[in-house]
């Protein structure tokens, strides 16, 4: 829960970040010696926007998601399974650890 929190909360900055950034530009005209440095950064933002919105609009969510869901039931079957011999000879076995034979 504290893992999904904080990576919504960078994905909102960075939209936002991104949408001031944007805005700023039109407002203000960008100096000839830096327009090179802010094109940069700009398409380094643009980036970091567009791969937190494939993360939560595409399949890595979902394939995350499908993950943990897997991960709860292997988790019950496993703890299911203990104690409950699965063939003869692990019934043999589970007798012989409590002394009965």
């Amino acid at each position: 829960m504290k893992t999904e929190l904080m990576r919504a909360t960078l994905a909102i900055v960075l939209l936002l970040s991104f949408q001031l950034a944007l805005a700023a530009l039109f407002k203000w005209q960008v100096p000839e010696t830096n327009r090179d440095m802010i094109i940069y950064m700009l398409g380094q933002l643009s980036g970091m926007v567009t791969t937190a919105l494939v993360f939560y609009f595409g399949t890595s969510k979902s394939s995350q998601d499908k993950n943990a869901v897997i991960s709860n039931m292997t988790d019950n079957v496993a703890s299911s399974k203990a104690g409950h011999p699965q063939s003869p000879s692990d019934a043999q076995a589970l007798r012989n650890e409590q002394g009965e034979s």
